[in-house]
């Protein structure tokens, strides 16, 4: 395993944990089913996360640029 696996594990595992820890007031199955779809998906989410904010970044350039 690299290093980078390692990380990516490790970083689920966390997110997991404090996903499950957060949700308190939650059901244990929805917390479980979140925490899970959370460790699985974060990573998408977060590529998602960058190119809408680069987008809107871009966005807000242009606006700039043409007052």
């Amino acid at each position: 395993m690299s290093w980078y696996e390692a990380l990516h594990i490790a970083l689920s595992i966390i997110l997991f944990i404090g996903v499950f820890i957060i949700g308190d007031d939650e059901p244990f199955w929805v917390r479980l089913g979140t925490a899970a779809l959370v460790a699985v998906f974060w990573l998408p989410l977060l590529v998602i996360f960058a190119i809408w904010m680069i987008g809107d970044w871009i966005d807000a350039r242009l606006k700039a640029f043409r007052k």
